[in-house]
């Protein structure tokens, strides 16, 4: 992920303080990320939706195409070709 892109992704979590975003003592150029107590509750509280949206996956494509789906899915995001084929 682009640095810039990063950047987008983690201001409203930070904005809504779901994260902490500080610097690091030994390397100012390094941003630790920590998850606030809010942040872990949302996490928490989000673990329901994302268990059913895996059984309804599962449900509506089988458990052998979705396993399937995944291993594409991992080829593709891990493939060393993905940034040239993009710039």
């Amino acid at each position: 992920m682009e640095r810039s892109a990063l950047g987008q992704t983690l201001r409203p979590l930070e904005r809504d303080g779901f994260i902490d975003l500080s610097l690091d003592e030994r390397d100012g150029r390094r941003r630790p990320v920590r998850l606030t107590r809010a942040g872990r509750e949302k996490v928490f509280s989000a673990r329901r939706h994302w268990v059913r949206a895996h059984e309804n996956s599962e449900h509506f494509f089988g458990e052998k195409q979705l396993v399937l789906l995944r291993e594409t899915l991992r080829e593709i995001a891990e493939s060393p070709q993905l940034p040239e084929t993009f710039q």
